[in-house]
């Protein structure tokens, strides 16, 4: 059980690079919020091969997590912004991506110093995104626009957000409680969130080869 936890968190790491390969791929083909997320995988792909050669070399990246939460949400806010103008007006967007920076560095002065797991922080981001997450679906399904769900990338990566955000909340949560233990505890709680990371990615992908190759 233990070698499949560490498998599965292998695995996390490499599908990381399927939607950028993708992205990267058919870079001129994306516009609008799809650019802006193939930015965003930019930022992921970086950010994985830091947090892996930080790992190699036994240096503590918790530092790094406090600041990759903040630009992380601030470029998923951006995108519900270009997807969603009207629900997510660029004043608003702006606002949001401020106060949580704010929220965010206050909780790392006085709360969860950087040698800590920002769990406030993560918390609170995965909660804003879920409810972009539910905004939008509510913008489909009362605009009625789009007939075919399918064949919307945005609907895809929204997916995505929604699966991956509502699964790791809990797991933010109650992180500093569980690094404390036992390796092989910390390993298969982990591999559970790799899970939900690695079908954020694979949903991410179809969203992109549907935004690359949709002919209507």
């Amino acid at each position: 059980m233990l070698e499949i936890s560490k498998v599965i968190l292998d695995i996390s790491i490499l599908v990381t690079f399927l939607p950028f390969g993708l992205a990267l791929f058919w870079r001129k083909k994306l516009t609008g919020p799809m650019y802006v997320l193939f930015c965003f995988l930019i930022l992921v792909v970086v950010a994985q091969l830091i947090s892996h050669f930080t790992k190699i070399y036994g240096i503590k990246n918790l530092p790094l997590l406090h600041i990759y939460t903040v630009i992380e949400f601030s470029w998923i806010t951006w995108f519900y912004h270009i997807a969603m103008p009207t629900y997510l007006p660029r004043k608003v967007a702006v606002g949001t991506i401020v106060l949580f920076t704010t929220a965010a560095l206050l909780n790392t002065i006085y709360l969860q110093p950087v040698t800590q797991f920002n769990t406030y922080a993560r918390t609170l981001a995965s909660i804003i995104v879920i409810t972009y997450a539910l905004i939008y679906f509510y913008k489909v399904i009362s605009e009625v626009q789009i007939t075919n769900l399918e064949k919307d990338p945005i609907f895809w990566i929204n997916t995505g957000f929604l699966i991956y955000f509502s699964g790791s909340t809990l797991l933010f949560v109650f992180s500093n409680f569980i690094l404390p233990f036992k390796t092989s505890l910390n390993i298969y709680v982990w591999a559970l969130h790799a899970i939900f990371n690695i079908l954020l990615y694979l949903i991410q992908s179809v969203g992109i080869w549907v935004a690359a190759n949709n002919k209507t």
